[in-house]
């Protein structure tokens, strides 16, 4: 069994990972939103 420091750095980093997901496809799609606009 995982003790509780184990479990704690793992959710920090499943918390970072998840950031930066986000922020990257926050990005995509921002970039794909001004992408649309100057074509139009």
């Amino acid at each position: 069994m995982l003790n509780k420091i184990e479990i704690f750095i793992n959710f920090v980093n499943l918390r970072l990972m998840g950031e930066i997901l986000y922020d990257r496809l926050k990005l995509d799609i921002e970039g794909k939103y001004k992408l649309k606009e100057i074509i139009l």
